[in-house]
């Protein structure tokens, strides 16, 4: 586990390893306690969860789902890395990544605000 904080420390992701990659969680400081931030996994889109079959392919299982933070940025933006790769059912493997900014509204709300360098093969 490790934890990434924003410069002025009313931020911070939490990233904890799993068997299979890690996940990320985000808090805020509110007073004396850190709150959590609903990531806004429902924004992500394809490389998240994908299921999707590939031509006469069908998804079988996701093998690697690692969601972990690699910045603040000036704007108290976090940038994120999504790495993912599964499995069809004949066999092959398949991987997407992608960089992707969550920007926090006034409130702590979470959403997307960008997603660069997104490379699926």
């Amino acid at each position: 586990m490790w934890l990434l904080w924003s410069k002025d420390s009313t931020l911070v992701a939490y990233f904890e390893p799993d068997r299979r990659g890690g996940t990320t969680s985000i808090y805020f400081r509110n007073g004396s306690k850190f709150e959590q931030v609903e990531f806004p996994q429902s924004e992500l889109g394809e490389c998240d969860g994908n299921s999707k079959a590939e031509g006469d392919e069908k998804y079988l299982k996701t093998t690697e789902a690692t969601t972990s933070p690699k910045q603040w940025l000036k704007s108290r933006a976090l940038v994120v890395v999504i790495d993912e790769s599964w499995l069809t059912e004949g066999g092959n493997e398949h991987h997407c990544s992608e960089t992707v900014t969550i920007a926090f509204d006034a409130n702590h709300k979470a959403s997307v605000q960008s997603v660069t360098d997104k490379k699926v093969d």
